[in-house]
């Protein structure tokens, strides 16, 4: 167990908030004239805050014989008040505090793990109390993690034993298709904007998904693509993974058609006949609203690359992804779903990347897996 008084937070703190050399106040750098809080508030919330904070590590063994440390808060009245502010009130000094605990506990645990030589492969994120201070806090770390060890890239025993799919044919995928087509869409509709995923890349985003995947997940029960364009993220999946179900579902028509197009040339190039799906080729594209027209409750993993989609759209999607299968992954490309409480409970959470046909660097994919 760790003691954690908050007055051990004042270097930190002024660290995070530069001070106003002005007002003598700590003010966060996206809103100066607008205070986080003081050293007065500070005082107080040492005052109340009665012992600090009492903290517990619980390592424990998980599945496919990892490792899980779980860092649990046993006694703190600085959490308990902040626990008890309204989405209105996380300004006030207790959840601005709790930001930074909880910021803290993330960068010590890593130091924990790494002096223990604990390989870190990957940090799904879940919470215990549904506070709003916690939500933002969780989706801000993800954020900045991703590109660090167990995110975004292979732990070091799956580059020594090599990627699970077929690489040169991954490369003969994306030699197949054009790097960026754009056809169909609508201006005043940014979710119809088209974009590609970079096949190699994907492939290795979806082998790191697939291969530290729970064996009761049945990660390769179905694979479904939301919104697919011209059908490059579903053919890929089909291709170079077991999926015993492979579709994407797009719904506007020109779009469609263009994804016809490379389906037929996937099939006459021989690629469907060497693909590892075991489903049928030519039932992969499905034209369709992927909220009415198909029910993907069962699929394993679900891709979105919803990079353009409205607040509303992902609003629609969470709720449909609700739905879906203890161990089942949603891939959310850039935007994640809504921060409410009834998305972190159902889920568990961390980053992930993909390289796209639109830029040359990395597109954050938020990972949920459900509970």
């Amino acid at each position: 167990e760790n003691q954690l008084d908050t007055r051990c937070l004042r270097s930190f703190i002024i660290d995070a908030y530069p001070l106003d050399p002005a007002s003598d106040q700590l003010r966060p750098k996206d809103a100066p004239e607008d205070p986080m809080f003081d050293f007065d508030a500070l005082d107080v919330l040492e005052a109340r805050s009665e012992s600090g904070c009492s903290m517990r590590c619980l390592v424990k063994s998980a599945d496919k014989g990892n490792t899980e440390l779980v860092r649990e808060m046993l006694d703190c009245g600085m959490a308990k008040r902040a626990f008890a502010c309204s989405a209105e009130e996380q300004a006030h000094p207790h959840a601005a505090v709790a930001r930074q605990v909880q910021f803290m506990l993330e960068m010590e645990t890593r130091a924990w793990l790494a002096c223990h030589g604990f390989p870190l492969i990957e940090v799904w994120r879940r919470i215990r109390e549904p506070s709003p201070w916690i939500f933002e806090t969780l989706q801000k770390t993800i954020a900045s993690q991703t590109w660090g060890n167990g995110h975004a890239v292979a732990a070091g025993s799956e580059v020594h034993e090599g990627p699970s799919f077929d690489a040169e044919f991954a490369a003969e995928l994306a030699k197949m298709w054009p790097e960026a087509v754009r056809v169909g869409g609508h201006p005043q509709e940014p979710q119809f904007v088209e974009g590609n995923v970079c096949v190699p890349s994907f492939a290795e985003m979806l082998d790191r998904v697939t291969r530290r995947a729970s064996q009761d997940a049945d990660i390769f029960r179905f694979f479904v693509d939301l919104g697919s364009g011209q059908g490059h993220a579903a053919l890929a999946a089909h291709a170079l993974f077991p999926f015993r179900k492979c579709i994407g579902i797009e719904l506007v028509p020109d779009i469609v058609t263009v994804a016809r197009e490379a389906l037929g040339q996937y099939e006459s190039l021989g690629f469907a006949s060497r693909a590892r799906s075991t489903s049928d080729w030519s039932e992969i594209l499905v034209q369709g609203d992927f909220l009415k027209d198909v029910d993907w409750s069962d699929a394993s993993v679900v891709f979105a690359n919803s990079v353009t989609w409205p607040r509303s759209l992902l609003q629609d999607v969470s709720t449909l992804a609700l739905k879906l299968r203890r161990g089942a992954v949603l891939l959310v490309a850039m935007r994640p779903l809504p921060n409410i409480a009834a998305v972190w409970e159902a889920f568990e959470v961390r980053g992930e990347g993909c390289f796209m046909n639109f830029q040359d660097y990395p597109l954050l994919l938020w990972a949920y897996r459900k509970r």
